[in-house]
């Protein structure tokens, strides 16, 4: 009788961690082991449902000529910058990263001063700039676009100001542009 126990919590216990395996899986990027797009409209629905006030930055990065990457270079090693930016981003712990979607990527941040959140973005450049693929293949650059949280704005608006502030850095490439609302 005792097995018979011990054996229905085993299975109750190995099931358990498979969901938990899977709900994980489900809200990762398989390509860059960052959070996916639907991780990250999960975030966004828990800071539109924290209070009056929640203290919170987004930066909004990507990958400058990707698409001539691609274009030159073939797709495979368009995979492989996206992967290595996947690796600097997890090691990322200022902020929760998600790839938003092609080489777009987006960073939550909480409770950070602007120069903080420069900080954080030219970490990030370095980063990248230094990683083995960097080194050996063409460089590429990252623009970032940050808006800092302010009273009254949501995510959503706080989203289309970083990612306006993304398409100025982008005209720069490698630059990091604040919102001016």
């Amino acid at each position: 009788m005792i097995s018979i126990e011990q054996e229905k919590n085993r299975i109750s216990i190995q099931r358990e961690l498979e969901k938990q395996h899977f709900q994980v899986e489900a809200l990762t990027d398989s390509l860059t082991g960052v959070g996916n797009r639907q991780a990250f409209q999960q975030m966004m629905d828990t800071l539109a449902g924290e209070g009056p006030e929640p203290e919170y930055s987004m930066s909004i990065l990507d990958l400058d000529n990707f698409k001539e990457v691609n274009d030159t270079q073939g797709h495979m090693q368009g995979e492989r910058y996206l992967r290595e930016l996947g690796n600097v981003l997890q090691k990322t712990r200022l902020g929760a990263a998600y790839r938003f979607g092609g080489d777009e990527f987006c960073i939550l941040f909480r409770s950070r001063t602007k120069s903080q959140l420069c900080e954080a973005c030219q970490d990030i450049q370095h980063s990248f700039s230094e990683a083995t693929l960097s080194r050996e293949l063409e460089q590429v650059t990252i623009s970032f676009g940050v808006a800092v949280h302010q009273p009254g704005v949501g995510p959503a608006e706080l989203l289309r100001r970083a990612d306006t502030a993304l398409y100025q850095a982008k005209k720069a490439r490698g630059s990091i542009c604040f919102c001016q609302a």
